[in-house]
């Protein structure tokens, strides 16, 4: 009995922390706005320790596919950090950002939404060559 408790406990304890099976590459804002200085070509997205849909959801389509896509944490910039970076990338947080030769896609192609799809993810990878048909 004492044994089904703890294992009851523990599985309980992991799904109320939500681990996450991400194998994006969390980067520091420095590094990501040398890589867009760089004009590399990258997928990235904007979380905080609270939502992983979207990135659990990209973080599997970047090793079926193998793309290029990080992580930036963006409980961890400032405030006055955003304002600044915010006219490079206008991101909200959660979303995927596309960046091709080191500029921003548009606004209007990042994925924002929780309830976006795998396959319209991809479906908008494929439109923005980082997946090829």
């Amino acid at each position: 009995m004492r044994k089904i408790f703890l294992i009851l406990t523990l599985f309980l304890g992991l799904l109320l922390t939500g681990c996450s099976n991400s194998s994006l590459e969390e980067i520091s804002l420095d590094v990501l706005k040398a890589k867009i200085n760089n004009k590399e070509s990258f997928v990235v997205y904007f979380g905080n320790n609270d939502e992983n849909v979207l990135e659990e959801r990209l973080s599997n389509i970047k090793d079926e596919y193998n793309i290029t896509a990080y992580k930036v944490n963006a409980t961890k910039i400032s405030s006055s950090e955003k304002l600044e970076f915010q006219t490079t990338i206008d991101y909200e947080t959660p979303s995927i950002v596309f960046v091709i030769n080191g500029i921003d896609s548009s606004k209007l192609s990042h994925v924002t939404s929780t309830d976006t799809t795998k396959k319209q993810i991809i479906a908008r990878l494929k439109d923005m060559n980082f997946i090829k048909n």
